[in-house]
């Protein structure tokens, strides 16, 4: 079941949420927070892009504004759960409600093993990434979901990848990236794994402090219809208004982000340059 968040693009639906106006937490917040969007796009390969958990929704937001739209509007999604410690064999067997609502919130997003084979271009997982805990949840579920459906595991293999959002460290031979001590990365070695890191203050707001729009939905909820529900708690409703705030910024920085993506080393994909003169289209089209 795909938990309930509201749909940012339409205000008429948000009402009386929105009658106080939010303010960016940080001065810099958002053009950090454009930077690490407009280098998470490049790393996607031109794949659908979906962003795991609640920790990157500023991400997300930012970037359904820039691509409202575009061609590449309905290519960003988010997919809310929270699973990093838990053994996918150990919640399919102690919460057999819970692994199959995990199933039907999957189908939803068109993220089953079928429709992700069937999809031309593969897709992107991308998060905030200390240890890799949480893609490696990820990765196993799809594993014993394929497995299940006798599906072509390898096939599947080939449509995934992951960029992972880290903090920034001194650059250095010796310095640690959790991939490189991922087991499940190093044993399947067509998946593609990148990086974007980002300054630690914004790492650590987004991921460890910062109020969310939606509930978290980890194993116990689900199955749950609590989820399906709009979340009234003040410290959601503020977040939604950071919320919008965000998105709406994404609409007037179409021109900037563009930019940014020119500058980024994938530009000389054909892919990126062709989302580059999508986003100056609709630029004009305003």
């Amino acid at each position: 079941m795909k938990p309930f968040r509201w749909n940012l693009k339409k205000r008429e639906q948000l009402g009386n949420l929105l009658k106080y106006d939010a303010e960016v937490p940080f001065s810099g917040y958002v053009e950090e927070l454009s930077d690490c969007a407009a280098k998470v796009v490049a790393r996607s390969s031109g794949r659908r892009l979906i962003f795991v958990g609640r920790s990157p929704e500023n991400i997300f937001d930012y970037l359904s504004g820039v691509f409202d739209g575009t061609n590449y509007e309905n290519k960003v999604e988010l997919l809310n759960i929270s699973n990093r410690f838990g053994e996918i064999n150990d919640i399919k067997g102690e919460l057999p409600h819970a692994y199959d609502a995990l199933k039907e919130h999957f189908i939803e997003l068109e993220l089953s093993p079928n429709q992700i084979i069937s999809q031309s271009n593969g897709l992107c997982f991308s998060d905030l990434v200390a240890g890799g805990n949480t893609f490696q949840r990820l990765f196993e579920f799809l594993q014993l979901w394929t497995y299940e459906e006798k599906q072509d595991f390898p096939a599947l293999v080939r449509k995934l990848s992951f960029v992972g959002i880290t903090y920034m460290k001194k650059n250095s031979p010796n310095t640690w990236r959790w991939q490189q001590h991922a087991d499940w990365v190093k044993e399947h070695s067509q998946l593609k794994v990148k990086n974007v890191s980002i300054p630690w203050w914004l790492w650590d707001y987004l991921g460890n402090r910062q109020s969310k729009v939606a509930y978290t939905n980890q194993p116990e909820s689900w199955a749950s219809k609590d989820i399906l529900m709009p979340p009234r708690d003040i410290s959601n409703i503020e977040a939604l208004r950071l919320a919008y705030l965000i998105y709406t910024l994404g609409l007037e920085q179409k021109k900037g982000f563009s930019e940014k993506l020119s500058l980024t080393q994938e530009v000389k994909e054909s892919w990126l340059r062709s989302l580059v003169r999508d986003l100056r289209k609709s630029i004009k089209k305003l």
